[in-house]
């Protein structure tokens, strides 16, 4: 059967139109880069010139675009984008709002615990505003970028101070930083901790797994250590071991804490209040460690939630 063809003429407004539109795309400097990339010619584009302009027309929308939560496209973070391979095709690319995003986020990757608010899983050293803030607190905050960029950091920190000052804050700064390096991390909430490691212990597997975590992690951070509801088997069997491996090792340790080192032994001695004895050896060896695996500061000022 003879195939038949259909031509299609058009008429001078059409031409006009055209011509006003290869004009327009043939200065466009996008368009241009890509013939030039692609050793593409002007009869090229006249031959596509619709596909040229709606690649053009997706890119000024969404250059025009303020964020990912005003993206109007079915994919969000989405966009129609053209390649040329032996015939120009249209594809799917990730708009660069989605690009910066996958970027920013990547790093959360590395985190093998992340006790972390939500509202903290971006924070870095290098955001803090320190305009305003006490001498004391910006020492602190010297410090700790002197630290991160450090080749050894051996010895890490104990924040500590009154509910609400940013202890938390700086140091989830620091997990953020240290996973952005490619480290592995663990920043542990230790009353949620304290739940979560009695509820694995009928998981032999879990149990040891998230064990071997903390003691093996580039990074442990220890989040509010002496609020967790504590006993003498979480102190023995839990705590001491982790510090202890991981002061044998040498590995950066940073805690936060109500208390200061000395109130945090106490803490340890006295934690079973019921029989009224103390456990002071125990307590002494968990207070040893802590004090080999981090200097204590204390962070003052005002309460920051309140802000």
């Amino acid at each position: 059967m003879k195939k038949i063809e259909f031509q299609y003429e058009l008429n001078s407004q059409d031409k006009y139109l055209i011509e006003q539109l290869y004009t327009k795309l043939s200065e466009d400097e996008r368009v241009q880069l890509f013939l030039l990339d692609h050793h593409l010619d002007a009869a090229f584009l006249k031959r596509h010139i619709s596909k040229f302009n709606t690649w053009i027309m997706e890119l000024d929308d969404c250059q025009a675009c303020k964020g990912l939560v005003y993206c109007n496209k079915k994919n969000n973070g989405k966009r129609l984008d053209i390649r040329y391979d032996d015939a120009l095709l249209f594809v799917e690319a990730a708009c660069q709002f989605m690009i910066d995003k996958k970027e920013k986020e990547q790093y959360l990757g590395n985190f093998l615990i992340r006790d972390i608010p939500d509202s903290l899983a971006s924070v870095s050293l290098k955001d803090i505003n320190i305009k305003g803030e006490s001498g004391e607190y910006i020492a602190i905050v010297k410090e700790l970028v002197l630290w991160l960029k450090s080749q050894k950091q051996e010895v890490g920190y104990y924040l500590y101070g009154d509910v609400g000052v940013g202890k938390t804050f700086l140091l989830a700064c620091i997990a953020n930083d240290y996973a952005k390096l490619g480290k592995k991390i663990a920043f542990v909430h230790m009353p949620t901790f304290a739940t979560r490691i009695r509820s694995l212990l009928e998981d032999k597997t879990a149990f040891e797994k998230e064990l071997y975590r903390l003691k093996n992690v580039d990074l442990l951070v220890l989040d509010d250590i002496g609020a967790e509801n504590g006993s003498a088997w979480f102190r023995d069997e839990i705590i001491l071991p982790i510090l202890n491996y991981r002061m044998e090792n040498r590995s950066a340790t940073c805690f936060t804490s109500n208390l200061s080192q000395k109130q945090l032994e106490i803490h340890f001695k006295y934690i079973r209040m019921k029989t009224g004895s103390g456990e002071e050896i125990n307590a002494s060896r968990i207070a040893e460690r802590v004090r080999a695996l981090s200097k204590e500061m204390k962070l003052e000022g005002h309460n920051r939630r309140s802000k």
